[in-house]
Protein backbone atom coordinates (compact mmCIF):
# COMPACT_ATOMS: atom_id res chain seq x y z
CA UNK A 1 0.00 0.00 0.00
CA UNK A 2 3.01 2.87 0.66
CA UNK A 3 6.61 2.59 0.00
CA UNK A 4 8.92 1.59 2.18
CA UNK A 5 12.36 2.07 0.66
CA UNK A 6 14.08 3.32 -2.81
CA UNK A 7 12.40 0.98 -4.94
CA UNK A 8 9.77 2.40 -7.41
CA UNK A 9 10.24 -0.37 -10.73
CA UNK A 10 6.82 -1.74 -11.83
CA UNK A 11 4.74 1.32 -9.25
CA UNK A 12 1.74 3.15 -11.15
CA UNK A 13 3.10 6.65 -11.26
CA UNK A 14 -0.03 9.26 -11.17
CA UNK A 15 1.90 12.57 -10.27
CA UNK A 16 0.79 11.98 -6.62
CA UNK A 17 3.00 9.65 -4.98
CA UNK A 18 3.86 5.90 -6.19
CA UNK A 19 0.70 3.96 -5.60
CA UNK A 20 -1.81 1.61 -7.42
CA UNK A 21 -4.93 3.56 -8.12
CA UNK A 22 -7.38 1.11 -7.61
CA UNK A 23 -5.52 -0.11 -4.19
CA UNK A 24 -4.96 2.68 -2.72
CA UNK A 25 -6.83 4.25 0.09
CA UNK A 26 -8.80 7.82 -0.23
CA UNK A 27 -6.73 9.31 2.86
CA UNK A 28 -3.31 8.10 0.32
CA UNK A 29 -4.67 9.28 -2.41
CA UNK A 30 -4.88 12.66 -0.74
CA UNK A 31 -0.71 12.52 0.33
CA UNK A 32 -2.07 12.60 3.67
CA UNK A 33 -0.33 10.39 6.80
CA UNK A 34 -1.52 6.68 6.63
CA UNK A 35 -1.73 3.68 8.76
CA UNK A 36 -3.48 0.56 9.66
CA UNK A 37 -6.93 2.22 8.55
CA UNK A 38 -5.58 2.17 5.04
CA UNK A 39 -4.41 -1.88 5.13
CA UNK A 40 -7.89 -2.35 6.31
CA UNK A 41 -8.95 -0.76 3.09
CA UNK A 42 -6.42 -2.45 0.88
CA UNK A 43 -8.03 -5.40 2.22
CA UNK A 44 -11.25 -4.84 1.81
CA UNK A 45 -10.54 -4.02 -2.03
CA UNK A 46 -8.75 -7.38 -2.11
CA UNK A 47 -11.96 -9.15 -1.29
CA UNK A 48 -14.26 -7.07 -2.93
CA UNK A 49 -12.12 -8.34 -5.81
CA UNK A 50 -12.11 -11.83 -4.52
CA UNK A 51 -15.57 -12.18 -4.46
CA UNK A 52 -16.82 -10.41 -7.35
CA UNK A 53 -14.02 -10.66 -10.05
CA UNK A 54 -13.72 -7.30 -10.12
CA UNK A 55 -11.86 -4.16 -8.48
CA UNK A 56 -13.92 -1.65 -6.55
CA UNK A 57 -13.59 1.47 -9.35
CA UNK A 58 -12.50 1.43 -12.50
CA UNK A 59 -9.60 4.00 -13.29
CA UNK A 60 -8.62 4.76 -16.83
CA UNK A 61 -7.31 7.80 -16.24
CA UNK A 62 -4.18 8.82 -15.03
CA UNK A 63 -4.61 12.33 -14.07
CA UNK A 64 -4.80 13.17 -10.24
CA UNK A 65 -7.80 15.04 -10.11
CA UNK A 66 -9.78 11.97 -11.70
CA UNK A 67 -8.07 9.67 -9.35
CA UNK A 68 -8.38 11.82 -6.16
CA UNK A 69 -12.34 12.22 -7.74
CA UNK A 70 -12.98 8.33 -8.26
CA UNK A 71 -11.33 7.04 -4.86
CA UNK A 72 -12.29 9.73 -2.64
CA UNK A 73 -16.17 10.57 -3.97
CA UNK A 74 -17.19 7.88 -5.42
CA UNK A 75 -19.07 4.96 -3.45
CA UNK A 76 -18.28 1.27 -4.71
CA UNK A 77 -21.24 -0.70 -5.60
CA UNK A 78 -22.69 -3.49 -3.31
CA UNK A 79 -20.51 -6.82 -4.61
CA UNK A 80 -23.77 -8.43 -4.62
CA UNK A 81 -25.16 -5.86 -7.24
CA UNK A 82 -22.16 -6.26 -10.01
CA UNK A 83 -23.74 -8.94 -11.93
CA UNK A 84 -21.11 -11.73 -12.71
CA UNK A 85 -20.93 -15.91 -12.24
CA UNK A 86 -19.54 -15.00 -8.54
CA UNK A 87 -22.11 -12.98 -7.46
CA UNK A 88 -25.18 -14.86 -7.47
CA UNK A 89 -25.47 -16.06 -3.55
CA UNK A 90 -23.99 -12.92 -1.74
CA UNK A 91 -25.68 -12.69 1.27
CA UNK A 92 -26.10 -8.37 1.74
CA UNK A 93 -24.34 -9.14 5.16
CA UNK A 94 -21.08 -9.51 2.87
CA UNK A 95 -21.82 -6.23 1.60
CA UNK A 96 -21.79 -4.89 4.59
CA UNK A 97 -18.78 -6.33 5.64
CA UNK A 98 -17.01 -5.64 2.60
CA UNK A 99 -18.29 -2.36 2.00
CA UNK A 100 -17.32 -1.21 6.11
CA UNK A 101 -13.71 -1.87 5.07
CA UNK A 102 -14.07 0.15 2.25
CA UNK A 103 -15.24 3.32 3.72
CA UNK A 104 -13.99 6.64 3.04
CA UNK A 105 -13.31 8.15 6.32
CA UNK A 106 -11.00 5.91 8.31
CA UNK A 107 -12.65 6.16 11.50
CA UNK A 108 -15.51 4.49 9.81
CA UNK A 109 -13.52 1.26 8.69
CA UNK A 110 -12.70 -1.33 11.01
CA UNK A 111 -10.29 -0.63 13.68
CA UNK A 112 -7.93 -3.20 13.99
CA UNK A 113 -7.21 -6.42 11.02
CA UNK A 114 -8.27 -8.75 14.08
CA UNK A 115 -11.50 -7.37 14.08
CA UNK A 116 -12.21 -7.49 10.24
CA UNK A 117 -11.00 -11.01 10.94
CA UNK A 118 -14.07 -11.91 13.60
CA UNK A 119 -16.21 -9.96 11.34
CA UNK A 120 -15.65 -12.49 8.28
CA UNK A 121 -15.76 -15.60 11.16
CA UNK A 122 -19.09 -14.51 12.30
CA UNK A 123 -20.68 -14.22 9.05
CA UNK A 124 -18.71 -17.75 7.94
CA UNK A 125 -21.02 -18.82 10.69
CA UNK A 126 -24.31 -17.55 10.26
CA UNK A 127 -24.18 -14.96 13.11
CA UNK A 128 -24.75 -11.29 13.27
CA UNK A 129 -22.15 -8.89 11.98
CA UNK A 130 -20.65 -5.78 13.58
CA UNK A 131 -20.77 -4.09 10.04
CA UNK A 132 -24.58 -3.85 9.63
CA UNK A 133 -26.88 -2.32 12.70
CA UNK A 134 -27.46 -4.70 15.53
CA UNK A 135 -31.43 -4.67 15.93
CA UNK A 136 -33.50 -7.41 17.38
CA UNK A 137 -35.28 -7.96 13.93
CA UNK A 138 -31.80 -8.83 12.39
CA UNK A 139 -30.14 -11.18 15.74
CA UNK A 140 -33.50 -13.28 15.26
CA UNK A 141 -32.85 -13.63 11.85
CA UNK A 142 -29.77 -14.59 12.43
CA UNK A 143 -31.03 -17.31 14.99
CA UNK A 144 -33.12 -18.52 13.16
CA UNK A 145 -31.16 -19.22 10.67
CA UNK A 146 -28.84 -21.56 12.93
CA UNK A 147 -31.10 -23.21 14.63
CA UNK A 148 -34.18 -24.02 11.77
CA UNK A 149 -35.55 -26.99 13.04
CA UNK A 150 -36.82 -25.68 16.31
CA UNK A 151 -38.26 -22.62 14.39
CA UNK A 152 -39.45 -24.03 12.17
CA UNK A 153 -41.71 -26.14 14.80
CA UNK A 154 -43.04 -22.49 16.15
CA UNK A 155 -43.68 -20.54 13.22
CA UNK A 156 -46.69 -23.22 12.15
CA UNK A 157 -48.22 -21.98 15.49
CA UNK A 158 -47.65 -18.47 14.82
CA UNK A 159 -48.55 -18.30 10.94
CA UNK A 160 -51.94 -17.92 11.69
CA UNK A 161 -51.07 -14.94 14.16
CA UNK A 162 -48.95 -13.13 11.54
CA UNK A 163 -50.68 -13.52 8.44
CA UNK A 164 -52.45 -9.71 8.36
CA UNK A 165 -49.01 -8.34 8.16
CA UNK A 166 -48.61 -9.88 4.44
CA UNK A 167 -49.46 -7.08 2.82
CA UNK A 168 -47.15 -4.90 4.94
CA UNK A 169 -44.13 -6.84 4.23
CA UNK A 170 -44.66 -7.22 0.44
CA UNK A 171 -44.79 -3.19 0.26
CA UNK A 172 -41.65 -2.89 2.76
CA UNK A 173 -40.19 -5.57 0.19
CA UNK A 174 -41.24 -3.49 -2.90
CA UNK A 175 -39.91 -0.02 -1.10
CA UNK A 176 -36.12 -2.31 -0.33
CA UNK A 177 -35.96 -3.24 -3.98
CA UNK A 178 -36.87 0.47 -4.99
CA UNK A 179 -34.26 1.79 -2.85
CA UNK A 180 -31.66 -0.96 -3.56
CA UNK A 181 -32.03 -0.29 -7.52
CA UNK A 182 -31.73 3.54 -6.94
CA UNK A 183 -28.57 3.19 -5.55
CA UNK A 184 -27.06 1.04 -8.19
CA UNK A 185 -28.51 3.69 -10.47
CA UNK A 186 -26.98 6.67 -8.70
CA UNK A 187 -23.72 4.72 -8.34
CA UNK A 188 -23.47 4.31 -12.63
CA UNK A 189 -24.61 7.92 -12.62
CA UNK A 190 -21.93 9.35 -10.24
CA UNK A 191 -19.05 6.96 -12.16
CA UNK A 192 -19.86 8.50 -15.27
CA UNK A 193 -19.66 12.46 -13.94
CA UNK A 194 -16.63 11.22 -12.69
CA UNK A 195 -15.44 9.71 -15.59
CA UNK A 196 -15.72 12.66 -17.69
CA UNK A 197 -12.40 13.13 -18.99
CA UNK A 198 -11.39 16.66 -20.75
CA UNK A 199 -9.37 14.89 -23.11
CA UNK A 200 -11.94 12.55 -24.29
CA UNK A 201 -14.82 15.17 -24.33
CA UNK A 202 -13.22 18.62 -24.23
CA UNK A 203 -12.59 21.45 -22.34
CA UNK A 204 -15.77 23.17 -23.10
CA UNK A 205 -17.65 19.72 -22.37
CA UNK A 206 -21.61 20.44 -21.73
CA UNK A 207 -24.05 18.25 -19.37
CA UNK A 208 -25.36 17.38 -22.57
CA UNK A 209 -22.08 15.99 -23.53
CA UNK A 210 -22.13 14.08 -20.04
CA UNK A 211 -25.18 12.49 -20.36
CA UNK A 212 -24.96 11.04 -23.82
CA UNK A 213 -21.75 9.55 -22.38
CA UNK A 214 -23.88 7.91 -19.49
CA UNK A 215 -26.34 7.04 -22.42
CA UNK A 216 -23.80 5.15 -24.41
CA UNK A 217 -22.20 3.42 -21.19
CA UNK A 218 -25.26 2.49 -19.85
CA UNK A 219 -26.02 0.71 -23.02
CA UNK A 220 -22.82 -1.04 -23.05
CA UNK A 221 -22.62 -1.92 -19.87
CA UNK A 222 -25.90 -2.48 -17.99
CA UNK A 223 -27.05 -4.84 -20.59
CA UNK A 224 -27.03 -7.65 -17.58
CA UNK A 225 -28.92 -6.26 -15.33
CA UNK A 226 -32.23 -4.89 -16.73
CA UNK A 227 -34.03 -3.34 -14.34
CA UNK A 228 -30.99 -1.49 -13.32
CA UNK A 229 -30.89 -0.44 -17.10
CA UNK A 230 -34.63 0.67 -16.95
CA UNK A 231 -34.22 2.97 -13.98
CA UNK A 232 -31.60 4.33 -15.90
CA UNK A 233 -32.67 5.40 -18.93
CA UNK A 234 -35.66 6.54 -17.09
CA UNK A 235 -33.19 9.28 -15.66
CA UNK A 236 -31.79 9.71 -18.79
CA UNK A 237 -35.15 10.35 -20.10
CA UNK A 238 -36.22 12.61 -17.88
CA UNK A 239 -32.60 14.64 -18.12
CA UNK A 240 -33.30 14.75 -21.90
CA UNK A 241 -36.38 16.33 -21.85
CA UNK A 242 -35.38 19.07 -19.26
CA UNK A 243 -32.76 19.89 -21.65
CA UNK A 244 -34.66 19.90 -24.69
CA UNK A 245 -33.13 17.24 -26.15
CA UNK A 246 -36.64 15.30 -26.83
CA UNK A 247 -35.41 13.13 -29.85
CA UNK A 248 -33.43 11.63 -26.98
CA UNK A 249 -35.49 11.59 -24.54
CA UNK A 250 -37.80 9.46 -26.51
CA UNK A 251 -35.27 6.89 -27.18
CA UNK A 252 -33.86 6.84 -23.66
CA UNK A 253 -37.85 6.16 -22.59
CA UNK A 254 -38.54 3.32 -25.64
CA UNK A 255 -35.23 1.58 -24.18
CA UNK A 256 -37.03 1.73 -20.74
CA UNK A 257 -40.21 0.44 -22.25
CA UNK A 258 -38.65 -2.71 -23.99
CA UNK A 259 -36.81 -4.17 -21.74
CA UNK A 260 -39.44 -3.25 -18.96
CA UNK A 261 -41.73 -5.54 -20.53
CA UNK A 262 -38.83 -8.34 -21.31
CA UNK A 263 -38.40 -7.85 -17.08
CA UNK A 264 -42.67 -8.48 -17.01
CA UNK A 265 -42.42 -6.15 -13.92
CA UNK A 266 -45.45 -3.91 -13.76
CA UNK A 267 -43.98 -1.33 -11.52
CA UNK A 268 -40.93 -0.81 -13.51
CA UNK A 269 -43.16 -1.02 -17.15
CA UNK A 270 -46.53 1.71 -15.37
CA UNK A 271 -43.13 4.41 -14.89
CA UNK A 272 -41.54 3.57 -18.48
CA UNK A 273 -44.55 4.15 -20.09
CA UNK A 274 -45.38 7.31 -18.46
CA UNK A 275 -41.69 8.98 -18.85
CA UNK A 276 -42.45 7.56 -22.89
CA UNK A 277 -45.62 9.51 -22.72
CA UNK A 278 -43.81 12.66 -21.22
CA UNK A 279 -41.10 13.06 -23.74
CA UNK A 280 -44.28 11.99 -26.68
CA UNK A 281 -46.43 15.18 -25.69
CA UNK A 282 -43.55 17.60 -25.01
CA UNK A 283 -42.56 16.68 -28.46
CA UNK A 284 -46.68 17.41 -30.24
CA UNK A 285 -46.79 13.64 -30.34
CA UNK A 286 -50.42 13.66 -28.86
CA UNK A 287 -51.69 10.81 -30.36
CA UNK A 288 -48.50 8.40 -29.75
CA UNK A 289 -48.71 10.35 -25.92
CA UNK A 290 -52.11 9.47 -25.18
CA UNK A 291 -51.14 5.45 -26.17
CA UNK A 292 -48.57 5.31 -23.99
CA UNK A 293 -50.52 7.04 -20.75
CA UNK A 294 -53.79 5.29 -21.02
CA UNK A 295 -51.95 2.26 -21.37
CA UNK A 296 -49.88 3.32 -18.31
CA UNK A 297 -52.69 4.50 -16.08
CA UNK A 298 -54.66 1.40 -16.85
CA UNK A 299 -51.90 -0.77 -15.60
CA UNK A 300 -51.86 1.75 -12.68
CA UNK A 301 -55.16 1.37 -11.51
CA UNK A 302 -54.83 -2.40 -11.81
CA UNK A 303 -51.32 -3.21 -10.28
CA UNK A 304 -49.49 -0.28 -9.48
CA UNK A 305 -49.12 2.23 -6.34
CA UNK A 306 -51.28 4.99 -5.70
CA UNK A 307 -48.23 7.27 -6.70
CA UNK A 308 -48.32 5.79 -10.53
CA UNK A 309 -51.58 6.01 -10.53
CA UNK A 310 -52.34 9.71 -9.43
CA UNK A 311 -48.75 10.28 -11.81
CA UNK A 312 -51.10 8.87 -14.71
CA UNK A 313 -54.07 10.73 -14.05
CA UNK A 314 -52.09 14.40 -14.13
CA UNK A 315 -49.93 13.33 -17.64
CA UNK A 316 -52.84 12.84 -19.18
CA UNK A 317 -53.95 16.01 -18.22
CA UNK A 318 -50.95 17.94 -19.69
CA UNK A 319 -51.79 16.21 -22.19
CA UNK A 320 -55.69 17.57 -22.60
CA UNK A 321 -53.96 20.89 -21.75
CA UNK A 322 -51.96 20.70 -24.59
CA UNK A 323 -54.62 19.51 -27.04
CA UNK A 324 -56.37 22.66 -26.01
CA UNK A 325 -59.17 20.85 -23.61
CA UNK A 326 -59.15 22.39 -20.33
CA UNK A 327 -62.07 21.07 -18.99
CA UNK A 328 -60.57 17.09 -19.77
CA UNK A 329 -57.51 18.27 -18.25
CA UNK A 330 -59.41 19.82 -15.11
CA UNK A 331 -60.80 16.46 -14.64
CA UNK A 332 -57.31 14.61 -14.68
CA UNK A 333 -55.74 16.99 -12.23
CA UNK A 334 -58.94 16.25 -9.70
CA UNK A 335 -58.46 12.60 -10.11
CA UNK A 336 -54.97 13.18 -9.32
CA UNK A 337 -55.30 15.37 -6.25
CA UNK A 338 -57.40 12.58 -4.82
CA UNK A 339 -54.96 9.96 -5.40
CA UNK A 340 -51.09 11.39 -4.49
CA UNK A 341 -50.55 9.75 -1.12
CA UNK A 342 -49.57 11.69 1.75
CA UNK A 343 -45.83 11.82 1.50
CA UNK A 344 -45.50 12.74 -1.98
CA UNK A 345 -45.57 16.45 -1.08
CA UNK A 346 -43.33 17.95 -4.24
CA UNK A 347 -46.59 15.41 -6.77
CA UNK A 348 -49.57 17.39 -4.76
CA UNK A 349 -47.59 20.92 -4.78
CA UNK A 350 -46.97 20.10 -8.85
CA UNK A 351 -50.61 19.05 -9.54
CA UNK A 352 -51.70 21.89 -7.84
CA UNK A 353 -49.94 24.20 -9.98
CA UNK A 354 -51.21 22.39 -13.30
CA UNK A 355 -54.69 22.63 -12.07
CA UNK A 356 -54.56 26.39 -11.69
CA UNK A 357 -53.34 27.06 -14.50
CA UNK A 358 -56.25 25.04 -16.02
CA UNK A 359 -58.44 27.15 -13.69
CA UNK A 360 -56.72 30.30 -15.24
CA UNK A 361 -57.14 29.43 -18.87
CA UNK A 362 -61.06 28.76 -17.95
CA UNK A 363 -61.00 32.37 -16.28
CA UNK A 364 -61.98 31.35 -12.84
CA UNK A 365 -58.88 33.60 -11.29
CA UNK A 366 -59.92 33.40 -7.88
CA UNK A 367 -59.50 29.72 -7.49
CA UNK A 368 -56.38 29.63 -9.61
CA UNK A 369 -54.86 32.43 -7.69
CA UNK A 370 -56.35 30.38 -4.69
CA UNK A 371 -54.71 26.92 -5.84
CA UNK A 372 -51.54 28.49 -6.70
CA UNK A 373 -51.06 29.76 -3.36
CA UNK A 374 -51.33 26.58 -2.33
CA UNK A 375 -49.16 24.92 -4.56
CA UNK A 376 -45.94 28.28 -3.54
CA UNK A 377 -46.91 26.97 0.28
CA UNK A 378 -46.51 23.34 0.08
CA UNK A 379 -43.26 23.64 -1.99
CA UNK A 380 -41.77 26.69 0.12
CA UNK A 381 -42.18 24.26 3.06
CA UNK A 382 -40.75 21.20 1.70
CA UNK A 383 -37.70 23.30 -0.26
CA UNK A 384 -37.02 26.57 2.16
CA UNK A 385 -33.60 26.58 -0.25
CA UNK A 386 -35.32 26.95 -3.43
CA UNK A 387 -36.32 24.12 -5.58
CA UNK A 388 -36.97 24.10 -9.69
CA UNK A 389 -40.91 22.88 -9.00
CA UNK A 390 -40.79 25.98 -6.48
CA UNK A 391 -39.46 28.15 -9.07
CA UNK A 392 -42.14 27.09 -11.50
CA UNK A 393 -44.72 27.51 -8.96
CA UNK A 394 -43.78 31.21 -8.29
CA UNK A 395 -44.10 32.30 -11.58
CA UNK A 396 -47.03 30.67 -12.34
CA UNK A 397 -48.70 32.36 -9.22
CA UNK A 398 -47.43 36.07 -10.49
CA UNK A 399 -49.58 35.41 -13.09
CA UNK A 400 -51.93 34.41 -11.05
CA UNK A 401 -51.78 37.39 -9.03
CA UNK A 402 -51.30 39.45 -12.96
CA UNK A 403 -54.89 38.03 -13.45
CA UNK A 404 -56.57 39.01 -10.20
CA UNK A 405 -55.15 42.96 -10.65
CA UNK A 406 -52.44 42.27 -7.99
CA UNK A 407 -49.88 43.71 -10.32
CA UNK A 408 -47.36 44.96 -7.45
CA UNK A 409 -47.17 41.31 -5.55
CA UNK A 410 -47.40 39.65 -9.00
CA UNK A 411 -43.66 41.96 -9.70
CA UNK A 412 -42.60 40.80 -6.79
CA UNK A 413 -43.08 36.55 -7.46
CA UNK A 414 -41.60 36.85 -11.09
CA UNK A 415 -38.29 38.48 -9.91
CA UNK A 416 -38.04 35.91 -6.75
CA UNK A 417 -39.00 33.44 -9.89
CA UNK A 418 -36.46 34.86 -12.45
CA UNK A 419 -33.79 34.43 -9.58
CA UNK A 420 -34.32 31.36 -8.42
CA UNK A 421 -34.60 29.82 -11.93
CA UNK A 422 -31.27 31.11 -12.89
CA UNK A 423 -29.97 30.18 -9.87
CA UNK A 424 -30.53 26.70 -10.05
CA UNK A 425 -31.03 25.81 -13.96
CA UNK A 426 -28.83 28.41 -14.89
CA UNK A 427 -29.67 31.08 -17.82
CA UNK A 428 -29.77 29.39 -20.85
CA UNK A 429 -32.86 27.04 -19.03
CA UNK A 430 -36.05 26.83 -20.64
CA UNK A 431 -37.44 27.45 -17.10
CA UNK A 432 -36.01 30.32 -17.34
CA UNK A 433 -37.27 31.65 -20.48
CA UNK A 434 -40.70 31.13 -19.90
CA UNK A 435 -40.75 33.39 -16.76
CA UNK A 436 -38.59 36.06 -18.71
CA UNK A 437 -41.72 35.66 -21.12
CA UNK A 438 -44.17 36.02 -18.92
CA UNK A 439 -42.43 39.26 -17.27
CA UNK A 440 -42.73 40.71 -20.61
CA UNK A 441 -46.13 39.82 -20.52
CA UNK A 442 -46.70 41.63 -17.24
CA UNK A 443 -44.42 44.81 -18.48
CA UNK A 444 -47.14 44.79 -21.24
CA UNK A 445 -50.13 44.82 -19.60
CA UNK A 446 -48.88 47.99 -17.26
CA UNK A 447 -47.71 49.69 -20.61
CA UNK A 448 -44.51 49.67 -19.65
CA UNK A 449 -42.25 50.05 -23.32
CA UNK A 450 -39.12 49.89 -22.00
CA UNK A 451 -39.08 47.44 -19.40
CA UNK A 452 -41.22 45.08 -21.68
CA UNK A 453 -38.14 45.85 -24.58
CA UNK A 454 -36.24 44.99 -22.63
CA UNK A 455 -37.70 41.67 -20.62
CA UNK A 456 -38.57 40.40 -24.18
CA UNK A 457 -35.45 40.69 -25.83
CA UNK A 458 -33.50 38.87 -23.43
CA UNK A 459 -36.32 35.49 -23.47
CA UNK A 460 -35.64 35.95 -26.88
CA UNK A 461 -32.06 35.90 -26.63
CA UNK A 462 -31.88 32.69 -24.37
CA UNK A 463 -34.54 31.02 -26.44
CA UNK A 464 -31.24 31.28 -29.04
CA UNK A 465 -29.41 28.61 -27.27
CA UNK A 466 -32.62 25.96 -27.65
CA UNK A 467 -33.42 23.95 -30.15
CA UNK A 468 -35.28 25.99 -32.78
CA UNK A 469 -38.88 23.80 -32.42
CA UNK A 470 -38.56 24.21 -28.66
CA UNK A 471 -41.75 25.22 -27.20
CA UNK A 472 -39.91 27.97 -25.39
CA UNK A 473 -38.79 29.36 -28.82
CA UNK A 474 -41.63 30.49 -29.63
CA UNK A 475 -43.24 31.40 -26.62
CA UNK A 476 -40.58 33.92 -26.60
CA UNK A 477 -40.74 35.16 -30.22
CA UNK A 478 -44.54 35.91 -29.86
CA UNK A 479 -43.81 37.98 -26.27
CA UNK A 480 -41.01 39.60 -27.69
CA UNK A 481 -43.46 40.45 -30.99
CA UNK A 482 -45.66 41.83 -28.73
CA UNK A 483 -43.55 44.49 -27.25
CA UNK A 484 -42.35 45.41 -30.33
CA UNK A 485 -46.10 46.03 -31.30
CA UNK A 486 -46.68 48.19 -27.91
CA UNK A 487 -43.36 50.19 -29.25
CA UNK A 488 -45.02 50.69 -32.66
CA UNK A 489 -42.44 48.69 -34.44
CA UNK A 490 -44.75 46.46 -36.03
CA UNK A 491 -42.81 45.42 -38.96
CA UNK A 492 -39.96 43.89 -36.97
CA UNK A 493 -42.55 41.98 -35.18
CA UNK A 494 -44.16 40.25 -38.27
CA UNK A 495 -40.61 37.51 -38.43
CA UNK A 496 -40.86 36.85 -34.87
CA UNK A 497 -45.02 35.64 -35.07
CA UNK A 498 -44.05 33.96 -37.94
CA UNK A 499 -41.36 32.02 -36.34
CA UNK A 500 -43.94 31.57 -33.39
CA UNK A 501 -46.40 30.42 -35.81
CA UNK A 502 -44.04 27.33 -37.20
CA UNK A 503 -43.03 26.49 -33.82
CA UNK A 504 -46.81 26.51 -31.92
CA UNK A 505 -48.11 24.69 -35.51
CA UNK A 506 -45.51 22.15 -34.70
CA UNK A 507 -46.85 20.91 -31.45
CA UNK A 508 -50.12 21.98 -30.90
CA UNK A 509 -53.30 21.15 -33.12
CA UNK A 510 -54.26 23.64 -36.06
CA UNK A 511 -57.03 25.15 -33.80
CA UNK A 512 -55.18 25.49 -30.56
CA UNK A 513 -55.70 28.44 -28.72
CA UNK A 514 -52.25 29.37 -28.36
CA UNK A 515 -51.91 28.77 -32.79
CA UNK A 516 -54.63 30.61 -33.44
CA UNK A 517 -53.58 33.18 -30.94
CA UNK A 518 -50.73 33.65 -32.72
CA UNK A 519 -52.43 33.99 -36.01
CA UNK A 520 -54.40 36.59 -34.72
CA UNK A 521 -51.63 38.66 -33.64
CA UNK A 522 -49.69 38.21 -36.71
CA UNK A 523 -52.72 39.03 -38.73
CA UNK A 524 -52.72 42.82 -36.51
CA UNK A 525 -48.78 43.25 -37.32
CA UNK A 526 -48.93 42.40 -40.78
CA UNK A 527 -51.70 45.11 -41.59
CA UNK A 528 -49.78 47.46 -39.28
CA UNK A 529 -47.02 47.43 -41.36
CA UNK A 530 -49.04 47.51 -44.85
CA UNK A 531 -50.33 44.80 -45.78
CA UNK A 532 -53.84 45.22 -44.71
CA UNK A 533 -55.70 43.15 -46.51
CA UNK A 534 -54.14 39.89 -45.50
CA UNK A 535 -54.12 40.90 -42.13
CA UNK A 536 -57.45 41.37 -42.09
CA UNK A 537 -58.50 38.19 -43.13
CA UNK A 538 -56.05 36.24 -40.73
CA UNK A 539 -56.87 38.13 -38.37
CA UNK A 540 -60.82 37.59 -39.12
CA UNK A 541 -60.68 34.16 -39.24
CA UNK A 542 -58.19 34.13 -35.90
CA UNK A 543 -61.32 35.67 -34.31
CA UNK A 544 -64.16 33.50 -35.55
CA UNK A 545 -61.95 30.49 -34.58
CA UNK A 546 -61.56 31.32 -31.14
CA UNK A 547 -65.15 32.25 -30.54
CA UNK A 548 -66.39 28.99 -32.02
CA UNK A 549 -63.84 27.19 -29.13
CA UNK A 550 -63.73 29.13 -26.50
CA UNK A 551 -66.82 31.37 -26.57
CA UNK A 552 -67.40 35.18 -26.77
CA UNK A 553 -66.08 36.15 -23.16
CA UNK A 554 -62.92 33.92 -23.32
CA UNK A 555 -60.05 36.63 -23.14
CA UNK A 556 -58.37 35.27 -26.30
CA UNK A 557 -61.32 35.56 -27.68
CA UNK A 558 -61.98 39.34 -26.38
CA UNK A 559 -57.89 40.21 -27.39
CA UNK A 560 -58.49 38.77 -31.37
CA UNK A 561 -61.83 40.57 -31.85
CA UNK A 562 -60.05 43.51 -30.52
CA UNK A 563 -57.17 43.22 -32.89
CA UNK A 564 -59.47 42.87 -35.63
CA UNK A 565 -61.30 46.39 -34.69
CA UNK A 566 -57.59 48.10 -34.49
CA UNK A 567 -57.28 46.71 -38.02
CA UNK A 568 -60.28 48.23 -39.00
CA UNK A 569 -59.82 51.76 -37.69
CA UNK A 570 -56.33 51.71 -39.64
CA UNK A 571 -56.09 54.13 -43.34
CA UNK A 572 -56.51 52.59 -46.52
CA UNK A 573 -53.63 51.12 -48.52
CA UNK A 574 -52.84 54.45 -50.35
CA UNK A 575 -53.23 56.45 -46.90
CA UNK A 576 -51.25 54.20 -45.05
CA UNK A 577 -48.41 54.64 -47.88
CA UNK A 578 -48.31 58.21 -47.91
CA UNK A 579 -48.14 58.32 -43.97
CA UNK A 580 -45.31 55.57 -44.70
CA UNK A 581 -43.82 58.09 -47.05
CA UNK A 582 -43.84 61.05 -44.59
CA UNK A 583 -42.24 59.38 -41.66
CA UNK A 584 -39.39 58.04 -43.51
CA UNK A 585 -39.00 62.03 -44.52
Amino acid sequence: AKLIDGETRGLTMTGIAPLTPECASPEQVRGEIIGTASDIYALGVLLYELVTGERPYRIASSAPTEIERIVCLTEPRRPSAVKTPRTRRIDRDLDHVILKALAKSPGDRYASCAQFADDLQRFLHGQAVLATHSSWRYRAGKFVRRHRVPVAIGTAVALTIVASAVISLREADRARVQRDRAEEVNAFLQGMLAAADPSDLGRKASVLDVVDRAQRQAEHDLDRDPATFVATELTLAKTYTSLAELDKARHAANLAVARARELGDASILIDAKLALGTALVDSGDFEAARASLESARELAVAKGSARQRADGANQLGILDDARGRPDDAARWFETALGEIPPEATDMRGEVLNDLALIEGTRQNFSRALALQQESVAILRAAHPNGHPLLAQSLSNLAVALDDSGQRQAAGAAYEEALAMRIDLLGESHPGVVMTLGSLTYHDIGGKDVEAALEHGARAWSLAGKLPEDHPAVGYAANIYAQALMLAQRPAEAVPLLKTSLRVRRAHYPADHPLVVNTESALGLAEAESGDITAGMALARSAYERQRTHLGDTHEMTVAARARVDEIALLPTPARHAAIVARQAK
